[in-house]
């Protein structure tokens, strides 16, 4: 998928974005070590989960780098896509370096950088067909919200048969 988007400048910003901002940068560091396209990582510096930084934003805990794409981007935090790193710094939140993208485009992203060697999510997305032979494509293709592919006809047939066995008395409502 990944979008091509142009952040806003710093001048565009209205007030209570900008009071976001400094929020932001209040527990956030400068990383000279770590950069992508010559800038600097903003690490978070504050409190994270599973390496991406979180902050207490509207009376709920919101990834941070997740809030700088809604600044500088006019992402919608209820967006079901993701914001994927290009500096692959989990708790970077440097809106250059951000991407909004699929789960299928951020694991792509992660093979062709050598970050899913041996994973399941690596080795599922090179399958074209279902264990049953019909192939991941058109309108056999169902993406579902968390990026995940089923087969439309293995997933009717299971469909099919659930209401069979519950018409049955085979399984309980």
């Amino acid at each position: 998928m990944n979008l091509v988007w142009k952040p806003k400048n710093i001048e565009e910003l209205s007030e209570y974005e900008i009071g976001v901002l400094s929020r932001l940068n209040d527990k956030s560091i400068i990383n000279p070590n770590t950069s992508y396209n010559g800038i600097h990582c903003k690490l978070w510096t504050g409190g994270n989960a599973r390496g991406h930084g979180i902050i207490r934003h509207l009376g709920r805990n919101t990834y941070c780098h997740r809030l700088s794409a809604s600044i500088f981007y006019n992402f919608s935090l209820e967006s079901e896509l993701f914001i994927c790193h290009h500096c692959d710094v989990r708790n970077c939140w440097e809106p250059t370096h951000l991407f909004a993208g699929t789960n299928r485009d951020n694991i792509i992203d992660a093979r062709n950088k050598g970050r899913l060697v041996n994973n399941w999510a690596a080795f599922n997305l090179n399958k074209t067909h279902c264990p049953h032979g019909h192939e991941y494509k058109g309108q056999n293709l169902v993406v579902e919200k968390s990026g995940g592919r089923k087969c439309r006809v293995c997933k009717n047939l299971q469909c099919q048969e659930s209401k069979r066995r519950k018409k049955e008395g085979l399984i309980y409502a």
